[in-house]
């Protein structure tokens, strides 16, 4: 690769999808229960709240910033566990057939 032209790569999971995408697939009560969210919706507006980037507490979109970055996670999350169980029960019918 040429260092003097990066070719930009877009990332997989939830960056790449847009707002209405990650609004339909969301699973808003799952994201509000966790507890970073709980001690966000706890903070006084105007406070600073780190989860992987910083969020200002009132401050217009911080709030579905979070929500968006807490779903990425957690979907991420999901998707590997249903990915490792898989590969068990891959080996499991692997061994059985040997």
């Amino acid at each position: 690769t040429n260092p003097a032209s990066p070719k930009k790569r877009r990332p997989t999971g939830t960056s790449g999808m847009s707002d209405a995408e990650v609004i339909k697939e969301m699973d808003t009560p799952a994201v509000e229960a966790t507890r970073s969210y709980k001690s966000w919706v706890a903070l006084e507006d105007g406070k600073e709240f780190t989860y992987n980037q910083k969020y200002i507490k009132g401050k217009e979109g911080h709030d579905w910033l979070l929500r968006k970055n807490i779903w990425r996670r957690m979907r991420y999350r999901r998707e590997n566990k249903k990915m490792v169980e898989k590969m068990k029960s891959d080996t499991v019918q692997v061994a059985v057939d040997a």
